[in-house]
């Protein structure tokens, strides 16, 4: 134990002796969830306590003696007492034994930025009555309700087809288990009701209420989480006093107080982040937190706000938490989860419901049956592409209706059987539509000059925004006005509801990668390859802009990328004297380029017998590597 000048031996061990005294009385305020909070906080890496010393403490004082041991506390210094006290949500007990140093302490705290030894805002400090909180929360839960029955009631996969909405009860997501730690679920379970998540969570401040739910793009993760906010909203989901449901995209604060108001609260409210924070505090079990869209928000950002701290369980211990994103991009945050969730999109039944709905109201009722009659013939043709990429996906279903229609007014029936060709179909149909609305004429079925520049223009401003890893469009970013008319931006006023600006997005992230990975091709027909140099050191964050790209090249453009990735590949296993993690993995990622724009090419067959001629030296090269390690 550390030695203060200046302490005389009998002084000092009375003050140890009213020190363990502390630590008893302590102890006996403690209720089991405190304990259980503070051990766990206590196992994370700044407090250093191993999981086998901790497993055989059985009350907070010998934790506290511990600490006191390792010389973390001492009898003139209790500042991490105080700390690991505020932690576990019992200011109380500063006040009650350490009100000495409250002072100092209350300063450093509002003086400091958000990080992992700080809890969120409380109201300790305000005199707030127990009625007042109630009053306000009672407020918070019809504003909440209100604004997701208003919000989700109709879900309109195409925004621009006004005539075709969807009631939530009639969105059809299938869930699949991927992985369990804790709980009831087994790997491999279809779970058909969304609520059944919550079956077997809410049991503690561990693993069991952290969901992880994963998708490929546009499969429906959105959709599921409005529909869990929206069943809540209608008194189905009465296990949770209060859902909050936050974009990651448009997270702005460092705490989640500040962020919840931001995003959901009107600017006009009265309720106060104190009393919405002592709610959470004393209500934790009651609290469910949506975090939509993790791999949408940048990694700097995410570490400066409290809502990582929240998923990694170093805050909000007993809430519960479920988080959305797309496959593997955010692992590292979620490997203490309790349950792994992936979104597997239509079965074939449901595919077919959902395109009954889409044609229920037209005038042809021979429309629909010839449409499933096609599907099933590009079913047969292009067997497990066609059926993951296109029938699988709510949005992708809506694009092929919308596509099939426009085909019958236009007689021309040219199914798309890829991606990015789907995509391309429904652009031209997209700015068609603008065309005859704005009655502009089509020269031999070409589409006007200024409306090519629109959307070349379009192209070439998402390829500056996804660049600076931004999405959302202000006004100074798009360098044609026309381009904000053409019907593929949404204008909105932001995502603060109290700090309102104009903002202009795609309707869905896909259609950003789509535009992005055209520029990146007509950079790769100029011979231009720095695109490569962005995207190449974390290409697992750019898989579906380059299978956009894989489906956009012609065959010279695609022989100039593959002559460029290949000659990359022969220059890196040239110098394969010794091991090299950084070069592996470059030249890893480089492979997988290759793999990825080949998946929705028109010339596979061309990129394929490309990466065969480089496979052998890839072998080598690992295989010489490992041997000189």
């Amino acid at each position: 134990m550390a030695t203060y000048e200046g302490d005389e031996p009998k002084e000092k061990k009375l003050r140890v002796t009213q020190l363990m005294d502390l630590f008893v009385q302590i102890s006996r305020d403690f209720t089991k969830e405190n304990f259980l909070e503070l051990k766990i906080i206590c196992s994370s890496p700044e407090y250093l306590l191993p999981d086998g010393v901790l497993d055989e403490i059985e009350i907070p004082a010998q934790l506290f003696h511990k600490l006191y041991q390792m010389n973390k506390i001492d009898e003139n210094n209790t500042s991490m007492l105080k700390e690991l006290l505020c932690r576990v949500n019992r200011e109380d007990l500063v006040k009650k034994y350490l009100a000495h140093e409250r002072d100092s302490m209350t300063t450093s705290s509002e003086s400091s930025q958000p990080g992992p030894s700080q809890t969120m805002t409380t109201a300790s400090d305000c005199q707030l009555t127990e009625e007042q909180i109630k009053a306000m929360m009672a407020e918070l839960v019809e504003l909440l309700q209100k604004m997701y029955l208003d919000h989700f009631k109709n879900h309109k996969p195409i925004p621009w087809n006004e005539k075709f909405n969807l009631n939530l009860e009639e969105v059809y997501t299938q869930l699949r288990v991927k992985n369990v730690t804790k709980g009831k679920f087994k790997v491999g379970q279809m779970l058909q009701n969304v609520l059944d998540i919550f079956k077997t969570v809410c049991k503690g401040p561990d693993s069991t209420n952290r969901i992880s739910v994963e998708g490929d793009p546009a499969i429906g993760k959105s959709t599921l989480c409005g529909k869990i906010a929206y069943e809540w909203a209608r008194g189905k989901l009465k296990k949770f006093d209060l859902v909050f449901f936050l974009e990651m995209r448009h997270v702005t604060e460092g705490k989640i107080i500040d962020e919840i108001f931001n995003q959901l609260l009107p600017k006009t409210t009265k309720i106060s982040k104190e009393a919405l924070s002592k709610f959470i505090e004393m209500n934790a079990k009651s609290i469910l937190f949506i975090f939509d869209g993790l791999d949408e928000i940048k990694e700097s950002k995410l570490n400066n706000t409290e809502i990582k701290e929240i998923i990694e369980q170093q805050r909000c211990l007993w809430c519960t938490v479920l988080v959305t994103t797309r496959p593997h991009l955010c692992d590292k945050y979620l490997r203490k989860f309790g349950l792994y969730l992936e979104v597997k999109g239509f079965t074939a039944k449901r595919m077919r419901e959902y395109v009954y709905k889409y044609f229920k109201d037209s005038r042809d009722k021979k429309i629909c049956t010839k449409f499933l009659k096609e599907i099933k013939r590009q079913k047969i043709e292009n067997k497990e592409v066609f059926r993951k990429d296109l029938l699988a996906n709510p949005l992708h279903v809506s694009f092929l209706c919308i596509h099939w229609v426009d085909c019958q007014s236009r007689k021309e029936i040219q199914f798309p059987t890829s991606l990015t060709g789907l995509y391309t179909e429904i652009l031209d149909c997209i700015l068609r539509r603008y065309c005859t609305k704005e009655k502009l004429e089509l020269r031999d079925g070409e589409l006007p000059d200024a409306v090519i520049e629109a959307r070349d223009s379009l192209v070439s401003d998402s390829y500056k925004l996804y660049c600076d890893d931004r999405s959302d469009f202000i006004k100074s970013d798009i360098s044609s006005d026309l381009s904000m008319n053409l019907g593929l931006l949404v204008r909105d006023t932001g995502p603060s509801r109290i700090k309102i600006k104009e903002v202009y997005f795609f309707y869905h992230k896909t259609w950003f990668e789509y535009f992005t990975a055209l520029q990146f091709v007509a950079d790769v027909r100029r011979g231009n390859f720095e695109f490569l140099d962005k995207i190449l050191p974390k290409i697992e964050n750019h898989l579906s802009v380059l299978k956009f790209v894989g489906g956009s090249m012609g065959r010279e453009e695609t022989r100039g990328l593959f002559r460029e990735l290949t000659t990359r590949i022969h220059i890196l296993s040239e110098f394969n004297h010794t091991f090299d993690t950084g070069k592996f993995s470059a030249l890893s990622n480089l492979w997988s380029a290759c793999m990825l724009c080949s998946q929705d090419s028109e010339w596979e067959a061309e990129c394929m017998e490309s990466i065969s001629k480089v496979t052998p030296q890839i072998v080598l090269f690992r295989a010489t590597c490992k041997k000189n390690s």
